[in-house]
């Protein structure tokens, strides 16, 4: 992974949720993301590392930059990623808000901390994005772009995109509704051959090696035993109780055996008197 930014935690104040700060729990979120939307989402969601004063981002992209620091069809472009991501994440909100099921109640709390618009940063390197997340940066700068298409030389469907002054101007924005397939026949084949590949940290000039993500099939077993680690608490119970009978099984079968023994013996005696 690549580190991209950097913030002093003395200038910003962190979001909590239950008692413990949202950033902490980075890797939930990014495994709840990959089973519950896609692979994408959670390339999206910025890794933090905390270290002194001091929380370093890292991503799998590279060459990010803050987007104010882009042109303005660069910017606009990962605007329109960044909304489209958030139509993501706020269609699962509502699917898990419609449960009388507490975990995803309060998943959809989580979520709705973690994207909440005012408190991302929003990095691309042209192509992907990355979101810093877990502060509170009172960030008003993430307006939704106005969508205008129209048909290019090929026939295709080009998107054209109108500048908005957000910093400047007090008057409430009217967006268009607008639909973005955000992922590319070519992005999800190099999603595919990337899936199990993570790139090394870089800590400034120095290429550390991470650790592989888990596969698929070991997120599961986290997952499960983390939501339903009550059932492999009983099974190791009914483990240990048959462990117990079983040796006091034994333990009675080797008083019998003594017994016979015993009795064996007391009958040979009588015989050779």
């Amino acid at each position: 992974m690549y580190k991209f930014h950097q913030i002093p935690t003395l200038d910003y104040e962190p979001i909590s949720h239950d008692k413990t700060y949202l950033f902490s729990n980075y890797e939930k979120l990014s495994n709840f993301l990959i089973f519950n939307l896609d692979r994408e989402s959670s390339d999206i969601l910025a890794k933090p590392f905390k270290t002194q004063n001091y929380v370093d981002w890292y991503s799998n992209y590279s060459n990010l930059v803050q987007i104010e620091n882009l042109s303005l069809e660069e910017k606009e472009n990962a605007l329109v990623k960044y909304w489209t991501f958030l139509d993501k994440i706020n269609s699962l909100i509502s699917k898990l808000r419609s449960s009388r099921d507490n975990d995803k109640t309060n998943w959809s709390n989580i979520l709705e901390k973690a994207f909440n618009s005012q408190n991302n940063l929003v990095f691309s390197n042209g192509n992907e994005i990355a979101i810093v997340w877990g502060w509170s940066f009172y960030n008003n700068r993430n307006y939704k772009p106005t969508i205008l298409p129209n048909l290019n030389s090929n026939g295709g469907t080009a998107q054209n995109f109108n500048e908005v002054d957000s910093k400047e101007s007090s008057e409430p924005i009217i967006q268009e509704e607008f639909e973005t397939n955000s992922i590319s026949d070519n992005e999800e084949i190099k999603e595919e051959l990337e899936e199990d590949f993570i790139e090394p940290i870089i800590y400034e000039e120095e290429i550390i090696e991470e650790e592989k993500r888990p596969s698929g099939f070991l997120n599961f077993l986290k997952w499960f035993a983390s939501k339903y680690w009550w059932i492999l608490l009983l099974l190791l119970l009914l483990f240990l109780l048959l462990l117990i009978l079983k040796n006091c099984e034994h333990q009675r079968n080797y008083e019998r055996l003594n017994h016979d023994i015993e009795n064996l013996e007391g009958d040979l005696n009588n015989v050779c008197k």
